[in-house]
């Protein structure tokens, strides 16, 4: 299932990466294009972080030197592969590992003057309880991107090992050819892998040991060559440089040292070591404890130039990265310069840094725009500056610098956007309230615009009305004057006859008079009712 995914992606990402290799490797001088650069550079780096997974808590036999030194054949044999010598197309003489071998390969052997080992090879056997890290060949020329690549992944495997302990192997040849080549390289591999001068490396002289390989059974008169006959070639240091030393390193190392034959040819009285021989050299090596402080990575001009230019070109990533919010790239090209910072540059660390920081201002301007946009009232866009800090935070789980501070800055942004929204919703609900009592007080002034209205209407009617009774009790008044007039001038007229009038006719007169009076009083009384009903409906 998902390890044979893995498994898949790692052989399609070697294959890739081992055909630009064999590009670079067969002109280490081309110069590769900034992409090119960096698709070498991660290729390798991430072939390594999966190596350096095989040493993570082990404790780690690392094996250095450089090409053509045996480092793959010693591995091979020290895990109980069985080799056989065979002859290449060019007529050389050559080992391998024996189609017979109770073994299988365990690291690609080399047979050309170009290191098989482009990434630091680690294996694990569990029977023997041992880890070698086969280290790709030292003071190589293989183009400034695989050399950084391959201080990087040396670094992280280093780093990721419980402790270590390191052979160091050098060529016979290059201990008789070219005036002691062979010294002056074993010498400059220790000062660069433990750097400080000798000082280091005899602190941790009892971790390491050398191993001389390809060493002749015999010498050209037909003599037995023995270990002494090899150490004495180690007692010969002036081909070292005075200004660097490495005497004392030189000395160190002959005391502690091993030669043998892959097929166990040589003599055991002689001094050669068995396959049992170095196991047992190796288990009396002391573990070094804190190998990723201890180790130093070492790269020459070329190769500073060169890395400065991939930082420069990854720190530039990371800015459009950013710019994208495209977090799972930014990342990984985080990724990318945090596993280039093992090889301990000031400038990478100095670019790292700002880089980090740039993401870090970056994510917080997310959130003050996010808070803009809350104060606008833009939920949606607040909402997406959210997402981004969740999308940020998920992709750069790997870096606990800028977790704690992105999920702050998550939290505390959804909090306020819950507050906001609250906020709103309470601001909502008095808006509401507010338009129901501007509705309600709209209804009670309409209600009273019309009281207001029958008011003014009954004011009116009342004043009709007063009017009307002013005229009906003038009316009343007059009505009742006439009606005086009217009885007076009766009164008056019957008064007259009656002084004219006999006995008999002055009694029916006065009859008439006292009927008059009645009726008088009668009108009167109805004109009197008619004005106190008309005063009791206004």
């Amino acid at each position: 299932g998902d390890q044979t995914r893995v498994a898949g992606k790692l052989d399609r990402l070697a294959t890739k990466v081992s055909n630009l290799v064999d590009v670079v490797l067969a002109n280490p001088e081309m110069q590769l294009e900034a992409g090119e650069q960096l698709e070498l550079l991660a290729g390798c780096v991430s072939l390594g972080s999966h190596e350096a997974e095989k040493a993570a808590g082990r404790s780690v036999a690392i094996t250095i030197g450089n090409t053509g030194s045996g480092k793959s054949t010693l591995v091979n044999r020290c895990f109980g592969c069985k080799l056989e010598r065979f002859e290449l197309e060019s007529g050389i003489k050559a080992f391998r590992v024996s189609p017979e071998s109770p073994k299988p390969e365990i690291m690609p052997i080399g047979h050309s003057n170009q290191s098989m080992t482009f990434v630091p090879g680690v294996a694990t056997d569990q029977e023997l309880g041992l880890t070698f890290m086969d280290c790709p060949g030292f003071l190589d020329n293989r183009g400034a991107v695989i050399n950084i690549a391959n201080a990087v992944n040396i670094k992280q495997a280093i780093h990721a090992a419980k402790d270590v302990v390191v052979v160091v192997l050098l060529n016979y040849a290059s201990l008789t050819a070219d005036r002691g080549r062979g010294l002056r390289e074993l010498v400059q591999i220790l000062q660069d892998l433990f750097g400080e001068g000798d000082a280091r490396f005899e602190k941790h002289s009892r971790s390491v040991m050398l191993g001389v390989s390809k060493v002749p059974l015999k010498d050209g008169y037909g003599d037995d060559i023995a270990l002494r006959h090899v150490q004495a070639l180690l007692s010969d240091t002036s081909c070292l440089s005075r200004t660097n030393g490495g005497e004392q390193v030189v000395a160190i190392l002959r005391e502690n040292m091993f030669i043998y034959d892959p097929l166990e040819l040589g003599s055991v009285a002689h001094g050669w070591s068995t396959r049992a021989d170095i196991l047992l050299k190796l288990r009396a090596l002391e573990p070094i404890q804190d190998p990723s402080a201890i180790f130093r990575t070492v790269l020459n001009l070329e190769d500073e130039r060169a890395l400065r230019s991939i930082v420069e070109a990854l720190s530039g990533r990371i800015v459009e990265e950013l710019r994208r919010s495209h977090y799972d790239d930014v990342a990984s090209t985080l990724l990318q310069l945090s596993q280039i910072e093992l090889v301990e540059n000031t400038l990478v660390t100095r670019l790292l840094n700002q880089a980090k920081e740039r993401v870090f201002l970056e994510l917080q301007d997310v959130r003050e725009e996010a808070i803009q946009n809350l104060l606008m009232g833009d939920f949606e866009g607040a909402a997406e500056a959210l997402a981004k800090l969740d999308a940020a935070r998920e992709a750069l789980t790997g870096f606990k610098q800028f977790q704690e501070s992105i999920t702050k800055m998550a939290n505390n942004l959804r909090s306020y956007i819950h507050k906001r929204q609250e906020e709103m919703k309470l601001l909502k609900n008095l808006e509401a309230e507010a338009q129901s009592s501007r509705d309600a007080h709209v209804k009670l002034q309409n209600k009273f615009d019309i009281l207001q209205g029958i008011q003014d209407e009954a004011k009116m009617e009342m004043q009709r009305l007063r009017e009307e009774q002013q005229l009906q009790e003038q009316h009343s008044k007059q009505q009742e004057q006439q009606l005086r007039e009217g009885f007076a001038l009766e009164q008056q007229k019957l008064q007259a006859r009656m002084e004219a009038a006999n006995e008999e006719e002055r009694t029916k007169l006065q009859q008439e008079l006292d009927k008059l009076a009645k009726e008088q009083a009668r009108e009167t009384r109805e004109l009197e009712e008619r004005a106190a009903h008309q005063a009791r409906m206004m």
